[in-house]
């Protein structure tokens, strides 16, 4: 969940990081470009898909906790979306995907944690 909730701050760092630059703010994605905090988006993503996994396979939960993986297609839109889009107007529909994303994703866990 913290992986998703930390997407969401890359995702306006990308965005912002134009104004965030000629205002001398030194965010990740001003210091190493969108490259780097695109790359950083994708491992935090591929953290929260594996975390669930690693909860049915290695601590014994049962197959309920991968329920998560429901949320995977508005995952993928959402990171299709962060890899493709430039610039403030076409990023700043996707901060609230993926609050969506976050919320679906955390009641599936939530859900499947309950009934593992």
């Amino acid at each position: 969940m913290g992986a998703l909730t930390t997407n969401i701050l890359i995702i306006d760092d990308i965005r912002d990081r134009g104004f965030d630059a000629a205002k001398g703010k030194r965010t990740v994605a001003v210091r190493f470009g969108a490259g780097w905090s695109r790359g950083e988006f994708l491992l935090l993503l591929a953290f929260a898909y594996l975390s669930p996994l690693w909860f049915w396979l290695g601590l014994d939960f049962s197959a309920w906790v991968l329920l998560p993986w429901l949320t995977l297609p508005l995952a993928i839109g959402t990171a299709r979306a962060v890899l493709t889009q430039d610039g403030y107007e076409l990023l700043l529909p996707v901060t609230p995907r993926a609050g969506r994303l976050l919320l679906a994703y955390c009641a599936l866990l939530a859900t499947g944690a309950a009934l593992a």
